[in-house]
Formats: C-alpha cells, sequence, structure tokens
C-alpha cells in the first residue's frame, strides 16, 4: 500500500540514504525525522543537502535532490519526474516520551497520519536502543488502549544495534497478531552485517545482486497472501504439497515476481531452503505469505 507519511525517530547517517529509497519508492512520501536535541536539526538538513550533492559511483547524479529551505524544512524533489515532490520536516524530541509522540500539536506532526515509524538508533549515547525499547513498548500499549489514535495500516520497524536485544525485541512482539496490534519488525544491525558478510565468502556478489534488486526504480520486495495468488482456483481448503523450486517457477512464468521466502501457519519464515531439506515441501493449506521481489509497474 502506499505510504503518505513517514516518522524516523533517531538519525545516523545511514538515514539519508534510507530516505532517498523511500521517496523512490513512495510518491510524494512526506518524511518527518526526530532528533534527540534541536542543536543537531540545521546540521542534519545541512547533511541532506551535502549528500544529494555528491555523485554515486558511476559519477552518475543522485536522483533525489534535497534542499535545505531553512527552520528544519529539507525540500526534496526527483530527477525527470516534477510531480515527484515532498517534504522532509526535521524535529527535536524525546520519542520515549509519550508528550513528544502523542501531543502532535506541540510537535507540529500528527501520529494518527503515520503509515510506517521507524525507530532507529542514534549513536553516541550510551545505549543507542534504549529509546528504541521504550518508544516501541509505548507505541504498542498505545495501539492497545487507544487503537483510534494511530493509523490502522501502522508499521514499525525497529532498527536495534545489539544482536541480543534485536533477538528479545523480536521474540516478545514481532509475533503478535492480536487485532489491535501494529505490523512490526525487528532488524538487527550487527546480525544483518555479520549474515551478509559470511554470505559474502561463499557468495562474493552477493551484496551486488540484492543492491540490483532492491534499490533499482520498480523492483520492491512484497510480503503477499497466498490467496491472493491463486487466480481461478476454488476449493475449500488446498491440501495440495508441493515444493518451493515449483513455487517459485509458477510464479516467475506467471507473474514474473522471484520468490525469495515463505511464511506458515505456525509462523516459520523459510528463506529459500535447501531441496534436501524437510523445508523444501510444504501444503498450501498452511501457506500463509510469500516474499517475493518484483516490478511494482507489472
Amino acid at each position: 500500500s502506499s505510504i503518505e507519511h513517514l516518522l524516523i525517530c533517531g538519525f545516523h547517517e545511514g538515514i539519508l540514504d534510507f530516505c532517498e529509497q523511500m521517496v523512490l519508492f513512495a510518491p510524494s512520501v512526506n518524511i518527518t525525522v526526530m532528533v534527540p536535541d534541536s542543536d543537531r536539526i540545521n546540521g542534519l538538513a545541512t547533511l541532506f543537502e551535502e549528500r544529494s550533492e555528491e555523485p554515486v559511483l558511476d559519477h552518475r547524479d543522485r536522483r533525489v535532490a534535497f534542499v535545505d529551505s531553512g527552520q528544519g524544512q529539507v525540500h526534496y524533489r526527483v530527477a525527470n519526474d516534477a510531480s515527484r515532490r515532498g517534504i522532509v520536516q526535521i524535529l527535536a524530541g524525546d520519542w520515549a516520551d509519550e508528550r513528544t509522540l502523542f501531543r502532535q500539536q506541540q510537535h507540529r506532526f500528527d501520529i494518527s497520519k503515520m503509515g510506517v515509524i521507524l525507530l532507529a538508533p542514534t549513536f553516541g549515547e550510551e545505549d543507542p536502543d534504549a529509546r528504541t525499547a521504550l518508544s516501541l513498548l509505548k507505541l504498542i500499549k498505545r495501539a492497545e488502549e487507544s487503537p483510534d489514535t494511530l493509523n490502522a495500516n501502522l508499521r514499525i520497524v525497529c532498527e536495534v544495534q545489539s544482536t541480543e536485544k534485536a533477538e528479545l525485541l523480536e521474540s516478545r512482539f514481532a509475533k503478535d497478531t492480536s487485532d489491535n496490534s501494529p505490523n512490526i519488525t525487528i532488524l538487527g544491525r550487527e546480525r544483518t552485517r555479520n549474515a551478509f558478510l559470511a554470505q559474502s565468502v561463499f557468495v562474493p556478489t552477493v551484496t551486488s545482486i540484492f543492491q540490483e534488486l532492491l534499490t533499482e526504480r520498480g523492483n520492491e520486495l512484497y510480503r503477499l497472501r497466498a490467496s491472493t495468488i491463486e487466480k481461478g482456483e476454488k476449493g475449500d481448503k488446498d491440501n495440495r504439497v508441493v515444493n518451493f523450486g515449483h513455487l517459485l517457477n509458477t510464479l516467475y512464468h506467471r507473474d514474473e515476481i522471484l520468490v525469495v521466502g515463505i511464511e506458515l501457519d505456525d509462523g516459520r519464515v523459510v528463506v529459500n531452503p535447501d531441496p534436501k531439506s524437510d523445508d523444501y515441501f510444504f501444503s498450501m493449506a498452511e501457506l500463509r505469505y510469500i516474499y517475493a521481489i518484483g516490478n511494482n509497474d507489472a
């Protein structure tokens, strides 16, 4: 679904690239970035502008231009598409404090409009994950007690520095499927980086492959309900046993999407399983979601 409003709580230099990707994937998205203190606002606005002036490695201009307009506002536009433009608003506040998150009129944003909230570590703090964990708890509590004050389709993404804390938060919150629970994704920076380092030993081009797939305009990673891919088939329950290779081949030739993983009824996520493993075979009845990369213009 389209994202109109994005709130980013916390900042590190990777957020600049994240915002650029969000602008390319979500037309005219309005982005609010919250930093811990007002002294960082002007410096961050300058960083946005300076980054957009840096050429990419092949010496092409960047596809998104950011312009510091003063007072914490950064305007952006997409090259070769005059209709793709919007604002990055930079604010100061403590996002672990309910008064900051939920008293919108004071802080010039409306949290009920936010389709996505990214909780990111701010390096330089004694525990860069502390605010992330605390603000996640406050958001979950608000979703349980006052769901009408949040976007009904809210997605929360937590970027956590510590692998141990990422695993703890993931085990506690990421699989909550209650009615009022927002969609929560926990990303461990160390765990993700180490996984890519290990894979790079055996597949030297792995980072280039993922960069090409996920940053090329038009390509996106989708989480599709299994029911949406069964075109024209009827029946109460499909108990056919299929294998991952069959699913990959069928959807690639039929819908031009590349399956990278599946989620089963018991909550397990299986990514590119070995043909010799038990996870390679599954029944269509237990298939809940499919993770695939495809062209959003298709």
